[in-house]
């Protein structure tokens, strides 16, 4: 990083930590992504209480769904039980999750960079970074995520552990259908179709 934008990228990492709630605290790891890589969109997911792995908030609505569909179809770099870094260059191509890649690819996401959250303890989620362009992200991205990912974790976790940590982690509203199923109705609609 150079110049202005190391500056903007140190006063995001100082406002992340002023962050008091939780939704504001995820939109400014959000926003520290996004700015320090320039990818097309980024999503967190977090392990409430230890519990199941959870889309927690998104940039935008692809994703949202491309986190979300980690979760309904058990594939992904969130769901694999290594807590590394994964960096996938082309998900037309690769072969370590079939059906998930081939949801993205569908949608136009082909690179993904996935960074965990961890802590000395434990990992409490994941940071994800997508993008349309194949072999999108260098190593210097993978390094920019790493240091997201460091300042994201302290400051979620620090603002999960006030007492509403539900608003960190989104609900489809009552009586609106999910992203995921949606996408799963066109998909079988698309494919009875044919």
């Amino acid at each position: 990083m150079h110049g202005q934008l190391a500056r903007e990228f140190a006063e995001m990492a100082l406002r992340l930590h002023d962050s008091v709630d939780p939704e504001q605290a995820a939109a400014q790891v959000l926003r520290l992504a996004l700015c320090g890589t320039k990818c097309g969109h980024v999503g967190v997911m977090l392990c409430p209480g230890g519990a199941r792995l959870e889309a927690a908030v998104a940039t935008d609505y692809l994703a949202e769904i491309a986190d979300k569909l980690q979760v309904e179809l058990s594939e992904g770099p969130c769901v694999a039980t290594s807590p590394a870094s994964c960096r996938i260059d082309d998900t037309a191509t690769d072969r370590r999750w079939t059906h998930w890649n081939a949801s993205l690819a569908e949608m136009g996401l082909r690179s993904v960079l996935s960074i965990p959250l961890s802590t000395e303890s434990s990992t409490v989620g994941r940071l994800n970074l997508y993008d349309e362009v194949p072999y999108r992200f260098s190593h210097q991205d993978m390094a920019i995520a790493g240091v997201v990912a460091l300042h994201a974790v302290g400051a979620l976790t620090r603002s999960a552990g006030r007492p509403d940590r539900s608003a960190l982690v989104h609900q489809p509203t009552a009586g609106c259908e999910s992203p995921v199923r949606r996408l799963s109705r066109h998909a079988r609609r698309a494919s009875t179709a044919r």
